[in-house]
């Protein structure tokens, strides 16, 4: 079971979830219900230097978007930063990041091997 633990940055209008373990879907979607709500900053940064996610297939991540969809505000702008320190997360970001913008969340994606660039990126003008 995966751990996540959520960090506001009121300064930087950032919510960090920072992820540790072998995550599930159940992991992330009990994240997002638990974490996610109307009043969360604009900007997210997701840490998964910790973590696996592996054992997430493609439908599940699907689920994951709807969910998610669900919990931010329609149309609301934003950017969401992934950080993952393996070339196979990275490439399931992307798969998230398409079924994201599918599903209707309007947050821009980028994904990130280091915590400090992803920083740089979500502090930057839009």
């Amino acid at each position: 079971m995966a751990k996540i633990d959520r960090e506001y940055d009121d300064r930087n209008q950032l919510t960090v979830m920072k992820v540790s373990g072998e995550v599930t879907v159940d992991d992330i979607i009990a994240g997002i219900r638990q974490y996610y709500d109307k009043s969360l900053t604009g900007n997210f940064l997701w840490d998964f230097l910790d973590a696996t996610i592996e054992l997430i297939s493609p439908e599940e991540f699907n689920v994951i978007a709807e969910t998610a969809a669900v919990r931010i505000d329609e149309g609301k702008q934003g950017k969401t930063a992934l950080v993952a320190g393996t070339n196979f997360n990275m490439g399931l970001g992307v798969m998230y990041r398409a079924m994201a913008n599918m599903a209707g969340i309007a947050h821009e994606y980028k994904f990130f091997r280091n915590m400090a660039d992803a920083l740089e990126w979500l502090n930057s003008p839009s």
